[in-house]
């Protein structure tokens, strides 16, 4: 997982190339490098991720600071920012690689597959620096220079019919220093066009500071760069609709807080602030839907597929289509174990749900679907993503860009869309419109209930649990059921992935089958209370818990938080007030509960996270988009 930029223009590149590594620095941040020319001669500049918690100097940081306290300047750079997939993070193996005959540079994002084989036939014949997969394209470039007078854009055409994988590069060649050349099979390269400079990027963040005029970089292709823009270029520019202001936290100490405080707006983004409800039919309007209304009309089976936490929105996703759409056979798959060979192209729709639109395992599955005749829906943020490109239809979640590496907003956006979709499919088949008008008004004041959700009283009461009971422990339970289990597993996995404390997300019903052994004095239960029939399940489970001496905490709606304070008071024993460890929400309609709930579960990891003094947006050993195997 990696992030490159490029640049060409009247600007100082490497200042835009450190800025633009910074806004790449999500997709990976244990290393980054640049490449420039300067009389001739390459400069190559690396750095590595020093540091723990909040004393951590990221690598953009260090090059920034150096070249504050330099002169450095160059028209035309290309950067990189890594999280290693071949080789240790060491400076030899961080990225731009330069090739055995000092000519041609190269950053990269992806993954080699025939990386042992090319490695075998280099070994020997070229000197082979770091343990890296990039470093042989390069070689293999730089060879096929050293044989013949040929372009730098051939030889890189030449050499790459011995690569196999998913790859963007960027290649510079010291010798013309005017020019860049970009190639790509299966890794996301954006190209924004300014006036007379021109910035190459992983994605739109690091571009949408010089210009929001985007040109998408399709597999296969390999293209001359210069200033002036893309030789021999027939490619359609679309605009980015990304703002700026989503690259800034605004005031806030961490991105993951804002994000999780933004969420209100967010859903009302996901509706389109109401232009994606049209309340007099009852029904939803989704303009992926509009060409193939006949279709969706008779599916009969829909495929979930997912990974980390947009599989536990496909699990509630799940109950939507059923309980809502009425689809009967629903099923809901983890990409990287994803199995299509009992699903019949007719009456049938795989939903490929990704933030980034460029999840790798996901990505296979739509390929592998597209390959049966499997007709394909998307469900991404990002516009224009491979997926959003490839699926037949799809609906945009518009939840901005999301910077901490842990999902909150895009989460609940896609929460957010999956209800529509299933509301829309709904009122295609049997739901009523009186029932869809209620589902659609139910949605519409979401996002108020949210905001009230979000005051002060409930964000204290996380704070003060989070540095009392969670941030103190070495294991913490969260139980739920129905709907409200995949808020446990993903409130697990938000505690998990930013404080490092072990966790589980369990189903109510199976606390008793093994994991009450796990639970005492000092490793706290997370309960979601549900208000449906469901109720006196969870509540058995809770009164097994507290029967450990885990001290318990609930998420609670207003409407039974005096009876849930009874419940605690009697049967916890432990040393914590009820009061204190009671986690309370406003009311709200069951299909909606998931939204709700899951934010004080998010306040929860990130308070425990700031307890702990963690690097709450870049947690060790994670990245932030996926894209590669």
């Amino acid at each position: 997982m990696c992030g490159i930029i490029g640049y060409i223009g009247s600007r100082n590149a490497i200042d835009v190339a450190i800025h633009g590594i910074a806004d790449l620095e999500p997709r990976g941040y244990e290393a980054a490098g640049l490449a420039y020319v300067q009389e001739g001669k390459f400069q190559i500049e690396k750095r590595l991720r020093e540091g723990l918690g909040s004393q951590t100097v990221h690598p953009s940081e260090q090059l920034r600071l150096w070249l504050d306290h330099g002169d450095a300047t160059s028209n035309m750079c290309i950067g990189h920012t890594r999280w290693p997939s071949h080789g240790d993070n060491t400076l030899n193996n961080a990225h731009p690689h330069v090739g055995f005959i000092d000519r041609i540079a190269v950053v990269h994002n992806g993954t080699i597959s025939n990386f042992h084989v090319l490695r075998e036939e280099l070994s020997g014949k070229v000197p082979l620096r770091s343990q890296t997969d990039t470093e042989l394209v390069v070689h293999l470039v730089a060879r096929e220079l050293e044989a013949s007078q040929i372009s730098l854009a051939e030889a890189v055409r030449r050499a790459l019919v011995h690569v196999e994988g998913s790859y963007a590069f960027l290649f510079i060649d010291r010798t013309q220093p005017d020019m860049i050349v970009a190639a790509v099979m299966g890794s996301p390269l954006m190209v924004g066009l300014g006036d007379d400079e021109v910035v190459i990027a992983s994605d739109a963040s690091a571009i949408v500071r010089i210009t929001k005029r985007i040109v998408d970089v399709d597999d296969g292709e390999v293209l001359v760069i210069r200033a002036s823009g893309i030789e021999d270029s027939s490619h359609v520019e679309r605009i980015s609709e990304l703002d700026p202001h989503d690259i800034d936290c605004e005031g806030y100490d961490h991105y993951m807080l804002k994000e999780i405080m933004e969420q209100p707006r967010i859903v009302r983004a996901a509706m389109n602030y109401g232009g994606r409800i049209n309340m007099k039919r009852g029904m939803p309007r989704l303009g992926g839907f509009r060409d193939f209304s006949g279709a969706l009309a008779r599916v009969e089976h829909v495929v979930l597929v997912a990974c980390g936490t947009a599989y536990y929105a496909a699990l509630i996703g799940k109950h939507y289509l059923q309980k809502i759409a009425g689809i009967a056979r629903v099923d809901v798959m983890i990409a990287s174990e994803a199995d299509l060979s009992n699903v019949r192209a007719e009456g049938s729709v795989l939903i490929a749900i990704s933030q980034s639109g460029e999840t790798f395992d996901t990505k296979g599955v739509v390929d592998e679907a597209r390959s049966r005749d499997i007709f394909t829906m998307g469900v991404v943020n990002v516009a224009a993503s491979w997926i959003a490109r490839a699926t037949n239809c799809g609906v945009y979640c518009g939840a901005g860009r999301e910077t901490a590496v842990a999902s909150t907003k895009v989460f609940v956006s896609q929460l957010t869309v999956l209800y529509l979709i299933a509301v829309r499919l709904g009122r295609m088949r049997r739901l009523s419109r009186p029932d869809g008008k209620r589902l659609l008004k139910n949605l519409k004041a979401l996002p108020d209930i949210l905001e009230d959700l979000l005051e002060d009283e409930l964000v204290e009461t996380a704070q003060w649990i989070a540095q009392n009971i969670i941030a103190p422990s070495d294991f913490v339970a969260f139980i739920g059921k129905g709907m409200l289990y995949p808020i446990a597993m993903e409130g697990s996995l938000k505690l998990k992935e930013i404080t490092y404390i072990p966790s589980e997300g369990y189903a109510s019903g199976e606390l008793k089958h093994g994991s009450l052994a796990l639970l005492s004095t000092t490793r706290p239960t997370v309960a979601i209370i549900p208000s449906d029939d469901t109720f006196s399940d969870v509540l058995t489970a809770v009164m097994e818990a507290a029967r450990t001496g885990s001290p318990i905490i609930v998420v609670v709606q207003e409407s039974q938080k005096d009876m849930m304070r009874q419940i605690l008071d009697e049967y916890s024993t432990s040393t914590f007030d009820s009061f204190q460890t009671m986690l309370v929400i406003p009311d709200v309609p069951d299909y909606l509960m998931p939204i709700a709930a899951v934010l004080p579960l998010q306040l929860l990891a990130y308070f425990a996270a700031l307890a702990l003094d963690r690097e709450i947006d870049k947690p060790r050993q994670l990245a932030k988009s996926v894209t590669v195997g």
